[in-house]
């Protein structure tokens, strides 16, 4: 699999994810801007409310002392309500009945106190112009708990933009994180056997070195090779012999220790590493796997494999060790197939030692 494979294959997994918080990130933006815009209309309601709550006393007042300045301060209430009724219509979404129709009662308040001033008694005069009062207050309570609401919504909406900002910035290092691994683990691994593949086989070689160096065991290098593979594919064809390659791979697998490491070190050749304090115990090791492999049923042929041994010496490095084992290989080919070869000893455990 390509990495541009791997990545689509990852990525596409998590797009759905990425697309949802990229809708909660533009929702949330749009609804800050709109409730910012809600807020900053209310505040100029609220401030509007306030000049004509105060108007109406000092119309009053000026009322009371005849004063002349009575006009403006009419124009001036009037120039207030033309600019909340504005707004009102302007927003109507904004605002439930109960307060339209409240700000409907203030506008009603007003006009009548207005175009009847003349006409009310001083008594009359102050109960309205305090029932108007009254009806402004109502309304500024009514717009400020809606103002604090907003603004309430507004923090919370920033949250919202802000954990999602987080989220998305987590997912994507998540992302790079998981392609990374993936692209790795596809480079480290056979995808037929699922072992690791022969790219991985200097830094495994490397760790089990230090570990053998570390603790009293020495290091051996085993290289099987299927006898007659070739044979296999050509009989039976190349699933049957992906077949053989697959069960030989859980053969090994399930007959070494979690320590040893298997590879798959091209074709039909499998190269391990394992750790043994006597020779002996690494032959006895290497006959129990081919012997295992003989005694298994794969296909109807029997099939074998052939086992080079190379016990590891800290003044060769991996290429000569695996020069070795490849010599002790080829003389277990050479002498017949089906057995055990150690470095130049020949070892037909198979046959008793």
């Amino acid at each position: 699999m390509s990495k541009i494979n791997v990545v689509f294959k990852e990525t596409n997994k998590i797009l759905i994810v990425i697309l949802i918080i990229i809708a909660i990130l533009v929702f949330s933006v749009s609804s800050f801007l709109f409730i910012s815009y809600k807020t900053q209309t209310l505040s100029s309601f609220i401030n509007s409310t306030g000049v004509i709550r105060g108007g109406i006393q000092r119309y009053t007042k000026l009322y009371l002392l005849n004063d002349k300045g009575i006009k403006t301060e009419s124009d001036k209430i009037d120039s207030q309500l033309k600019k909340l009724t504005f707004y009102i219509e302007k927003n109507r979404n904004l605002f439930s009945t109960a307060e339209i129709k409240k700000y409907g009662e203030l506008l009603d308040s007003w006009s009548y106190y207005h175009i009847n001033i003349n006409s009310l008694t001083k008594e009359e005069l102050l109960l309205r112009s305090e029932n108007i009062w009254n009806l402004s207050h109502e309304v500024v309570d009514i717009i400020e708990i809606k103002t604090r609401r907003c603004i309430s919504y507004i923090y919370f909406v920033n949250m919202i933009i802000l954990i999602s900002i987080i989220l998305l910035v987590l997912i994507l290092l998540s992302i790079k994180m998981i392609v990374q691994n993936r692209i790795e683990k596809e480079a480290a691994y056979d995808k037929l056997t699922g072992l690791y593949n022969r790219n991985y086989m200097v830094q495994l070689f490397l760790t089990k070195k230090e570990e053998s160096e570390k603790s009293i065991m020495h290091l051996a290098i085993l290289m099987c090779d299927i006898d007659h593979f070739k044979q296999i594919n050509d009989t039976f064809g190349h699933d049957i012999g992906d077949k053989v390659l697959k069960n030989i791979a859980s053969i090994l697998k399930e007959k070494t220790r979690d320590s040893d490491v298997i590879i798959r070190y091209g074709g039909e050749e499998f190269v391990l590493f394992t750790t043994f304090k006597e020779k002996r115990d690494v032959l006895l090791f290497a006959e129990r796997l081919r012997l295992s492999v003989e005694q298994s049923v794969i296909i109807e042929k029997n099939v074998t494999i052939s086992i080079g041994v190379s016990l590891y010496e800290s003044k060769n490095d991996l290429s000569k060790t695996l020069l070795q084992v490849d010599t002790a290989l080829y003389k277990a080919k050479e002498q017949g197939r089906n057995r055990v070869i150690i470095d130049d000893l020949i070892s037909n455990l198979h046959e008793g030692i």
